[in-house]
């Protein structure tokens, strides 16, 4: 019951009431998600997945990537101070590391150069790589037989004219991911691809 504004009563039709409103503003559509909302919703859930998938990689591979980059910088280094400092230099590589190498001016018995590990050197100093990582060397490509631990003598020479021995180097992770690199006798590096290593 309603009042007027002149104090009758004015009953209200209770069907008229629910037809008050046109029928078009009422919504007929049922419940729930279309076709278009679902596929939409999953399509941008796959591009954030995807995406943080590609930035994260496999840790494996990006290890070994970083652990090759590193020796490519330190061996391109090592080249720079042998020639600006006029001195040779060596990198001597076992089964999980590496060092760098400084001729003492001494001969052994056989007449052979003494050669003394860089010790008070932060960047060119002796290096061990993560366990289940292994260093493969070629020499003229021969493979070298490595040591399991680290050796008094360097492989490989770098003069203070700024040529180095050639070699070509691959590091595996797990007999599993592998990557590697080659230097020619002029200090030019290049990455292995699949199929040298692979023949390695």
């Amino acid at each position: 019951m309603l009042i007027s504004a002149i104090g009758t009563e004015r009953r209200l039709d209770a069907s008229r009431a629910v037809t008050a409103f046109p029928t078009s503003c009422r919504s007929t559509r049922p419940g729930g998600f279309t076709l278009l909302e679902i596929l939409v919703v999953l399509i941008i859930i796959g591009v954030i997945v995807g995406g943080a998938m590609f930035s994260i990689g496999d840790p494996g591979i990006n290890k070994i990537r970083e652990a090759n980059q590193r020796l490519m910088a330190l061996v391109e280094l090592a080249q720079e101070e042998a020639v600006l400092q006029s001195r040779d230099v060596g990198i001597g590589f076992w089964q999980d590391g590496y060092a760098f190498f400084q001729p003492t001016g001494a001969l052994d018995e056989a007449g052979n150069v003494v050669w003394a590990q860089l010790e008070d050197d932060d960047v060119l100093r002796q290096r061990n790589l993560i366990e289940g990582m292994r260093v493969h060397l070629k020499l003229e490509d021969v493979e070298v037989v490595m040591n399991a631990v680290a050796i008094k003598r360097p492989q490989v020479m770098i003069l203070s004219s700024g040529e180095i021995t050639p070699f070509k180097l691959m590091l595996t992770l797990d007999d599993d991911l592998h990557t590697g690199f080659s230097v020619d006798a002029l200090g030019t590096m290049e990455l292995l691809d699949d199929e040298t290593l692979s023949r390695f």
